[in-house]
């Protein structure tokens, strides 16, 4: 499963090995960086904020169309939730996967 952690300001922390194959991109390029590095022309940027927003609330999952570095267009079903570090610190780890038939082949 392609996972990435988010810190408090939406920034990417970590991403693994499973999420830069899916992705293309390396994890020094998205550390530091925005998820919306994936988005493009036909992501739902609507629907990606209402998925923001639910998972500052505590969890959430969606799908959206989303893009690799490459340009290429996939279908990433997303599932969220909030965590927190042993310091009480707020994270946001975010697990996904490329589905076939949705959105991106429209």
């Amino acid at each position: 499963m392609a996972s990435i952690v988010l810190d408090q300001g939406e920034r990417i922390v970590a991403v693994n090995s499973a999420w830069t194959r899916l992705c293309g991109f390396s994890a020094n390029e998205a550390l530091g960086s925005s998820p919306k590095l994936l988005q493009g022309p036909k992501t739902d940027t609507r629907e990606a904020r209402a998925f923001a927003e639910a998972c500052r609330l505590g969890s959430a999952s969606t799908t959206l169309t989303n893009y690799r570095k490459d340009g290429s267009p996939f279908t990433h079903r997303i599932r969220s939730r909030r965590v927190l570090d042993a310091s009480g610190r707020v994270y946001y780890l975010s697990e996904g996967r490329e589905v076939h038939g949705g959105p991106a082949g429209r």
